[in-house]
């Protein structure tokens, strides 16, 4: 019995044994897990900080002011020089005391723009001044374009016309005074005191911005050559002196009213009127040489309307020539010189050669070729005077540090 109790019981534990165990959880699963705890709310970000040094504050005008200085100082350095004069000429205007001010005006001063107008700035304080001074500030220590492009105004152009104007104006009182035949030393004195004094007044007065140097040049050769006219017209005709006189007078005041035309419509360079006088200068001399080497008279009135003719004629001839090919007036007198060696030359190797007992027209035989021979060879050799130099950059550009500039050239060679 006890046996069979015992297998009995060990029938019961091995049947429900196993129930009994998945009734009881493990214990993993008995204990419930802690609720979730919510995240700790974010601290607030620390509050700014203020720094013991606080940061320097430009006042807008001040930073306006160096602003338009910066500005007008890469204005310069591009090349772009009116542009620049116009933004000092507006800083002056607002801030004329103030530092920037006075920099950017000593800039000018080193970069004067040639083809500004308007109130010139003062050194020290950019106030503007008058305008008649300004131009002629602007115009002042320019040189001269003219080798084809557009000339500037021209203090030192103005110069030569009131020169040459005034003694105009005196060799006009002169001619006024044989027309109407003065009899007293006053007379004679004063026609020539007051038309001098009057075209030296006149000129000053109509030019105070400056005259371009192509106009002056224009203006003188004009009177120049009207008078060339009228004496040669005068002496071919026999004309009495007042009548010659009076000649002169109307070719002059011709001469001068083609060249003012001409300035004003053309507006030809000092270059190209240099050559057009150079080559109708030459033609006619050229021609009266050959006549002489022809053993024609030349003192008599054929040759000497022959010459003004053909002078004429090359005088417009020249003019066609420099619109083509555009010199400097440098450049044309160089070629004069040329011309005034070569016939020297000549004259001086007939002399050497021939003795005291050469015939006359021997002089002139030889002239010709000479005469060509140095206008040609002026011609050639000074054939790049006009050639610009090689193109030579520089830069400048604000340092990093604020202080001071960094200069860089550059070019080909």
């Amino acid at each position: 019995m006890p046996a069979f109790a015992s297998a009995v019981t060990l029938m019961v534990v091995a049947a429900f044994g196993p129930a009994a165990g998945l009734a009881q959880p493990p214990a993993a699963e008995v204990a419930a897990p802690p609720p979730a705890v919510p995240p700790p709310a974010a601290a607030p970000p620390p509050a700014a900080v203020e720094t013991s040094v606080p940061s320097p504050s430009v006042p807008a005008a001040d930073a306006d002011a160096w602003r338009a200085y910066d500005e007008a100082f890469r204005q310069l350095v591009l090349g772009h020089r009116r542009e620049a004069f116009h933004l000092v000429e507006e800083l002056a205007v607002r801030q004329g005391d103030h530092p920037a001010t006075a920099r950017a005006v000593t800039l000018l001063r080193l970069w004067p723009d040639p083809g500004a107008s308007g109130p010139r700035l003062a050194l020290s304080t950019g106030a503007p001044v008058d305008s008649a001074d300004a131009r002629e500030d602007v115009n002042e220590d320019n040189d001269e374009e003219d080798t084809g492009g557009v000339e500037r105004a021209s203090r030192a152009a103005r110069a030569e016309l009131a020169f040459f104007e005034t003694f105009h104006g005196i060799a006009a009182g002169i001619e006024v005074c044989v027309l109407v035949n003065c009899n007293s030393a006053e007379a004679a004195l004063s026609f020539p005191l007051l038309l001098g004094g009057g075209a030296l007044a006149i000129t000053l007065g109509t030019t105070s911005g400056g005259v371009r140097p192509g106009t002056a040049s224009l203006l003188e050769d004009g009177v120049l050559w009207g008078s060339w006219n009228a004496l040669a017209i005068g002496e071919s005709t026999n004309a009495r002196s007042t009548r010659l006189g009076g000649g002169l007078l109307l070719g002059q005041g011709l001469g001068l009213a083609v060249g003012g035309v001409l300035a004003s419509t053309v507006q030809p360079t000092a270059g190209q009127v240099s050559l057009s006088t150079t080559v109708g200068m030459w033609t006619g001399l050229l021609v009266w040489f050959s006549r002489g080497a022809g053993n024609l008279s030349t003192a008599s009135d054929a040759s000497l309307a022959a010459m003004v003719t053909t002078s004429d004629i090359g005088l417009a001839a020249g003019a066609l020539l420099s619109a083509g090919y555009p010199v400097s007036r440098g450049h044309a007198l160089l070629i004069d010189s040329g011309g005034i060696g070569g016939a020297l030359l000549g004259l001086g190797v007939v002399a050497v050669i021939g003795g005291s007992g050469t015939h006359w027209s021997t002089y002139y035989k030889a002239m010709v070729p000479s005469t060509l021979m140095g206008l040609a060879a002026a011609a050639y050799l000074t054939r790049g005077w006009d050639v610009p130099e090689p193109p030579v950059t520089m830069t400048l550009a604000p340092a990093p540090s604020g202080a001071g500039a960094v200069a860089m050239v550059g070019g080909r060679f």
